[in-house]
């Protein structure tokens, strides 16, 4: 398929009245039909007739009427139809759903995959495909890094095997590493911290949670100044883990975390009057104000005593260490654990709700805004599953790509069809959960892709064993809310 050949095509359509159009929807007759020295090698001249349908918004919108396209069109020949229909100076690359999965392959071939019937109308739904994301910063640590998560603002926060927690500026347009010091350098835990994650406060202040070897999960309250100041004090450490911390995560005012101590402990976050209580110590002691490249930035608060708290519950059921923990709504909690089980729990109740068997090790778990669990394996799949439909010994879908360990996975926070995965094999793995190929493979780091994140406008944030925190962006695409 040709430009010229899909031009000439719809040449004819785009001036015919809607009179015209709707006679030819009744008869069936083509509106698009491939002249032979434009259509493709191979191609038997055979058509499908289809009808465009999507959700994106009202200017992206095609006719609905059938059109007759050749069979063996793939994804990029029907987007170059919807791109001369729209009439689009600047091309836009889009996906495109038939009964409900990406089409991979030509669309004859699909139909016949899914039992369709080449006889009737196929619905083709449309979706924009998103941009592969771009590279734009790298950033330091002296060891490996254990953790990473993104605000909303766009900062991001790390860990790392070198003992501490770091917080990153957002980066601007530019890609520019706003002289590529961390804002914060947050030390506190005795050894490595090998997680992290944003939380709030119990009036939505920015808090920033840790784990770490010496079985303390911490809490350290900030506040970030548009003049790149930035203010944090260690507010809580939480005891009664028997073994090191290895996931943390939070929702509103309630933290979670798994340990190899094979349990997942249930934390409340601090309130504002604590937060600001444990920041006015700070300031009385002359430590925390912090500015980027400044050598305080490395200031050590071991020695600075900290309030401890306990655990609102333990949740107690997985057999070996527990490597991954997610929210899901207010009340719920999903774990993954080396046992080869991933577990949703019921906070109130403090019972296993649901357990899901996968046959390999779970390295992490995470959750979509809409319910659905995902989960890294040491098998190199990542599965999906679905607990809303009641079904737990089959899992929705596995997802393989990866050759080496998957050891973390992410949701997109605006978009519940798109996750990304990283892995043992150095890479990085974009996918739309409707498809079972990645849209986009990532080369992002020199060692094992250890932990990643999906922030806001299409932010994607991984760390690796090379110790390097790698910030990508995504296209706008990640932001529609399509399918």
């Amino acid at each position: 398929l040709t430009r010229r050949g899909i031009s000439r095509s719809l040449c004819d359509f785009s001036t015919q009245s809607t009179t015209q159009a709707k006679q030819q929807h009744a008869t069936g007759a083509s509106v698009l039909a491939m002249s032979a020295e434009d259509g493709m090698e191979g191609d038997d001249g055979s058509q499908v007739q289809v009808s465009f349908t999507t959700k994106l918004s009202e200017d992206l919108v095609v006719t609905n009427l059938p059109i007759a396209v050749p069979a063996r069109l793939t994804r990029r020949g029907l987007s170059e139809v919807i791109n001369h229909l729209l009439g689009l100076e600047k091309p836009r690359p889009f996906d495109f759903l038939v009964g409900g999965d990406l089409l991979r392959a030509t669309l004859s071939d699909h139909i016949e995959s899914k039992g369709l019937s080449t006889e009737e109308v196929v619905v083709v739904e449309y979706v924009l495909l998103p941009s592969k994301p771009e590279e734009r910063l790298e950033l330091p640590h002296d060891d490996w890094v254990s953790g990473v998560s993104c605000l909303a603002t766009g900062h991001v926060l790390s860990s790392s095997y070198d003992g501490h927690a770091r917080v990153w500026a957002p980066t601007d347009d530019s890609g520019s590493a706003k002289q590529g010091e961390p804002l914060a350098m947050l030390s506190g835990h005795a050894g490595s911290v090998t997680c992290c994650s944003w939380a709030q406060g119990g009036s939505g202040e920015t808090l920033a949670m840790t784990g770490g070897k010496d079985f303390m999960v911490r809490a350290w309250g900030l506040v970030m100044t548009g003049g790149g100041d930035v203010t944090w004090a260690q507010v809580y450490r939480y005891s009664g883990h028997e073994g090191s911390v290895q996931a943390v995560a939070s929702q509103g005012a309630r933290v979670c975390s798994g340990s190899w101590d094979k349990t997942v402990k249930i934390w409340d976050s601090p309130d504002s009057s604590e937060i600001a209580e444990a920041l006015a110590e700070s300031r009385g002691r002359g430590a925390v104000a912090e500015k980027r490249g400044s050598k305080k930035t490395k200031t050590d608060a071991t020695a600075v005593e900290v309030k401890e708290r306990g655990c609102v519950c333990t949740l107690i059921g997985h057999t070996q260490a527990v490597s991954g923990v997610a929210f899901s709504g207010e009340r719920d909690v999903v774990s993954g654990s080396w046992d080869h089980t991933i577990r949703g729990w019921d906070i109130e109740t403090q019972e296993c709700a649901t357990t899901l068997t996968a046959g390999h090790a779970v390295n992490g778990v995470a959750v979509s805004k809409e319910g659905v669990w995902a989960s890294a394996h040491a098998d190199r799949m990542v599965r999906v599953w679905d607990p809303r439909k009641g079904d737990g010994s089959l899992v929705r879908s596995a997802l393989a790509s990866h050759k080496g360990w998957v050891n973390a996975v992410a949701w997109s926070p605006e978009s519940e069809f798109h996750l990304i995965s990283a892995s043992h094999d150095h890479t990085l793995k974009l996918w739309d959960i409707r498809g079972s190929v990645p849209l986009y493979t990532l080369a992002a780091h020199e060692g094992k892709a250890l932990c990643v994140a999906l922030g806001a406008k299409g932010q994607v944030a991984s760390g690796g064993s090379d110790g390097r925190v790698k910030v990508f962006r995504a296209g706008a695409e990640l932001l529609q809310q399509q399918g």
